[in-house]
């Protein structure tokens, strides 16, 4: 079976733990998940949402494409200390 890509879209920080961040992503059919709480433990259906995939869903392409660079460079800080 071959391996499913998803593009992250996002990346927020949890407010209760500093040290853990959640990830929006989309699959190659555009569905939109999150590994938050919220998300993952939501009944399947079709309105299955959180905060954070309801902001995704809200920005436009050019703030997914700077969400993206951030968490890159915020990454990449990380990686120096």
């Amino acid at each position: 079976m071959p391996k499913i890509h998803y593009e992250t879209l996002a990346e927020y920080a949890s407010e209760s733990n500093p040290d853990r961040t959640y990830k929006v992503k989309r699959d190659p059919n555009g569905t939109i998940s999150c590994s938050c709480p919220a998300w993952r433990f939501k009944k399947l259906d079709n309105d299955r949402h959180c905060w954070h995939t309801q902001a995704v869903s809200a920005m436009t392409p050019e703030q997914i494409q700077k969400s993206q660079r951030d968490a890159v460079l915020a990454a990449l800080a990380l990686d120096r200390r």
